[in-house]
């Protein structure tokens, strides 16, 4: 059989697991942000600017994820 076709056979189940997992992270960068929010208005900057990077670091690996899903 060809490699190729091989090759498309197998690729929905991994584009539903990187949508759902796009979407997933999309939730959780939203939650972080709230969080990061949070803890700015209560004075705890320190943690809010990490909490701050770890949300930048999601959206980092949520963009390569778009472009792997967009690959596929």
């Amino acid at each position: 059989m060809h490699e190729g076709h091989e090759k498309d056979k197998s690729i929905p189940e991994p584009r539903l697991i990187l949508g759902y997992m796009l979407e997933h992270n999309k939730q959780h960068a939203a939650e972080l942000a709230a969080l990061a929010g949070k803890l700015e208005d209560a004075g705890r900057k320190d943690a809010a600017a990490l909490v701050r990077e770890a949300t930048a670091a999601y959206g980092q690996g949520n963009a390569k994820l778009a472009e792997a899903l967009q690959s596929l």
